[in-house]
C-alpha cells in the first residue's frame, strides 16, 4: 500500500497484518514506560518477552543461526586448505583471505543493489538468488573435497579458493546487512534485539564446530561438514 513501509522479505511467509499489530504493541509498551518512567523493570521484560515471541524475529534469528554455520568456515578455510592442497603455510596464510574478502566485496556491493529493487517480491528474489550461489558453491567444495580426498593433488587449489569466495560472497548481504535493518524496527531495544539475534548466531556457531570436530575424530571429512552446513541453508 502506498506510504507504507516495506518489510523484510524473509517474513513474507508471516501475516503483515499480524506482524504490524504486534510492532505495534511492542511501541505501545514501550511509550508506556516513557510514561511511567519505569524502563528497566517488568514492562521491559515484557517487551522482551514479545520479541521472543515476534514471529518475524523467530524466523531471522532461525537464518541467522544458519547462515552463522556457514559463516564458520572463516575460520575453517586455512585447515582446509591445508588438507586438501599442496600449498605452503604461507600461502595458506595470503590465499585464506578470500573468504573476508568474499565477505567483503558483498557487503559493499549487495546493499546497494538491493536498495534500488522496485519490490519487495524483486528484493526476495535477490536474496534467494545469493543464498542459492552460496548454496551451489558449498555443494561443489563438497564434491571437490572428496575428488582431492580421493586423488591428492588433482583439485587446483584456485577451485577451492573460488568456491570459498563466492559461499561469502552470497551469505554477506543475509548475515551482516538484513539483520542489522530489522533489528531498527525495535526501537529502543534495537540493541537487545540485535544482541540477542548474534546470541544465536554464535550458539548455532559453537554447536557446528562441535559437530565438525567430533565428524573428524571419527575419522570423517570436510564433506561431511560441509553437507552439514548445506543442509542448514
Amino acid at each position: 500500500a502506498p506510504g507504507r513501509r516495506a518489510h523484510s522479505p524473509r517474513c513474507l511467509v508471516v501475516n503483515p497484518q499480524d506482524a504490524d499489530a504486534e510492532l505495534a504493541q511492542h511501541a505501545a509498551a514501550m511509550a508506556s514506560d516513557r510514561k511511567t518512567g519505569d524502563g528497566t523493570g517488568t514492562s521491559r521484560l515484557v517487551r522482551i518477552k514479545g520479541m521472543l515471541c515476534h514471529r518475524g524475529y523467530q524466523l531471522e534469528a532461525a537464518i541467522i543461526a544458519c547462515c552463522s554455520c556457514s559463516m564458520g568456515f572463516e575460520n575453517m578455510c586455512p585447515l582446509m586448505l591445508k588438507d586438501l592442497t599442496s600449498l605452503s603455510n604461507a600461502e595458506i596464510g595470503v590465499f585464506a583471505t578470500v573468504f573476508p574478502a568474499g565477505v567483503l566485496c558483498g557487503v559493499l556491493t549487495t546493499p546497494r543493489i538491493y536498495s534500488r529493487l522496485p519490490s519487495p517480491f524483486h528484493k526476495l528474489l535477490m536474496e534467494l538468488g545469493l543464498q542459492g550461489m552460496a548454496v551451489v558453491a558449498l555443494i561443489t567444495l563438497c564434491w571437490l573435497s572428496n575428488t582431492a580426498t580421493a586423488s591428492p593433488g588433482s583439485v587446483p587449489a584456485w577451485c577451492f579458493l573460488a568456491c570459498l569466495s563466492i559461499a561469502a560472497f552470497g551469505l554477506a548481504l543475509n548475515y551482516y546487512i538484513k539483520p542489522g535493518t530489522f533489528c531498527l524496527e525495535w526501537g529502543e531495544d534495537c540493541a537487545t534485539a540485535s544482541s540477542m539475534m548474534d546470541g544465536a548466531g554464535q550458539a548455532a556457531c559453537v554447536i557446528f564446530q562441535l559437530v565438525s570436530s567430533s565428524l573428524f575424530a571419527r575419522a570423517g571429512s570436510w564433506s561431511q561438514a560441509l553437507s552439514v552446513a548445506v543442509s542448514l541453508l
